[in-house]
């Protein structure tokens, strides 16, 4: 395992990565006890061709944001990964801090629009039905003046995002 120490202003997030911005929790108190303690974990990065990146953070967006906050540089693991094997390392990273199925059903929407995955590999990959991936995929589909409307998302099911859309489908006097 070769960790490097890069500077985080040369890293963008995965445009497919899947925590939303109200999950990242107190980036400056991480970015702190990062400063104070060290980073413990480096995160998994992939070298991209951009103008004005280098390298995209495929797993630890979280200590990425930290250490750019901070001014600290950043350690990381570069791996040459495709989209699919990226999308396994970011749910084993999100094993340790669990996402809500809002920022998890926008992200495999974006997923299935970009034809990065099937209904069918989503719920074989979490071992779960395709029911739920469509519960979860209906969180996109909700109009957005609705979630402007929710002060914490984390707090919907998948279940009842479904239900919301079916009801906001039915006319805007539902919405």
């Amino acid at each position: 395992m070769n960790i490097i120490s890069i500077k985080p202003e040369q890293c963008r997030r995965w445009h497919f990565a899947d925590r939303s911005a109200f999950e990242f929790g107190d980036i400056h108190k991480l970015g702190l006890d990062i400063k104070n303690n060290g980073q413990v974990e480096p995160v998994i990065i992939r070298e991209i061709e951009n103008d004005q990146f280098k390298y995209e953070v495929i797993a630890g967006s979280r200590r990425h944001k930290a250490c750019l906050e901070m001014g600290l540089p950043l350690k990381a693991m570069v791996k040459n990964v495709s989209d699919h094997e990226a999308f396994f390392m970011q749910l084993r990273e999100n094993e340790k801090q669990p996402i809500s199925d809002y920022s998890r059903g926008i992200h495999f929407n974006s997923l299935v629009e970009n034809n990065k995955a099937t209904v069918a590999e989503l719920a074989q990959l979490m071992q779960c039905s395709k029911e739920k991936i469509y519960h979860l995929l209906s969180f996109a589909n909700v109009p957005s003046q609705i979630w402007d409307a929710v002060t914490n998302m984390s707090k919907v099911s998948c279940r009842s995002a479904s239900t919301i859309n079916t009801l906001a489908n039915k006319g805007e006097q539902y919405v």
